[in-house]
């Protein structure tokens, strides 16, 4: 009897240390902490949901402006016609080309687009003396619109992230636009990689019941980095220092 209690007891304590070698089948599940932890931060931020109704509106308004400020810089600047217009098959003597455009039918309409964008002048004025008075990237009437086709004019690589735009202060006439430009390394101008630069502002006002701009991005890129070859020379920092 006492052979049978000791391999009884010898069988329980061989399934008990057996048991223990197995652990709890749910510990295959358990998370193990490596010993060096890295937390990655993920790179898509859901959005505030606490930014009130005229904040928001503001913020698509400052967008919407931007937006628009980048088709202009486009026609002027490099010479770019939007996706699915083209420019006419012939070139006259002076390198001029005909754009045939439904967004821009004319130069007028031009002219119309930057007084709905920009709240004073000098925006304009500059874009229209671009690269020089006695021969403008644009020229034409209220019927046509032509582009001065110029290889010696560096096209402008820098732009407006507009997924990173938000509105910092605001009153009932006026809003502070923060935002981030992308564009080449200052010390790698022939790099593809667009940089980010972030915390650039730029205030738009209530122009009799319609927000514009304070100024174009270009001319607030060009007051900020006047050395950078595709700044033009035609436009003085010191003009929008004055503002």
């Amino acid at each position: 009897m006492r052979n049978i209690l000791a391999l009884l007891l010898v069988a329980g304590l061989a399934c008990l240390a057996l048991t223990a070698c197995e652990g709890d089948p749910s510990d295959q599940y358990r998370y193990s902490k490596p010993d060096n932890l890295s937390i990655v931060t993920p790179s898509y931020s859901f959005p505030d949901s606490s930014i009130d109704e005229t904040t928001q509106k503001l913020t698509e308004t400052a967008i919407a402006l931007l937006s628009k400020d980048a088709v202009i810089m486009d026609l002027f600047l490099n010479g770019y016609v939007g996706d699915g217009e083209y420019l006419d098959e012939e070139t006259d003597a002076e390198n001029y080309t005909q754009i045939l455009s439904d967004t821009f039918p004319s130069f007028t309409s031009v002219k119309e687009m930057m007084s709905e964008i920009y709240a004073n002048d000098e925006s304009a004025n500059f874009f229209l003396s671009f690269p020089n008075k006695e021969k403008p990237r644009l020229k034409g009437d209220d019927k046509s619109l032509y582009v001065l086709d110029d290889e010696d004019i560096i096209k402008f690589p820098a732009y407006v992230d507009v997924a990173e735009v938000t509105i910092l202060d605001h009153t009932d006439t006026s809003a502070i636009i923060d935002f981030t430009y992308r564009g080449p390394d200052y010390f790698y101008f022939d790099s593809d990689d667009d940089m980010p630069f972030s915390g650039n502002q730029i205030t738009m006002y209530l122009v009799d019941g319609v927000w514009k701009l304070d100024t174009s991005f270009y001319l607030y890129y060009a007051a900020s980095n006047p050395d950078m070859p595709w700044v033009t020379q035609s436009y003085s920092p010191s003009s929008a220092s004055s503002q």
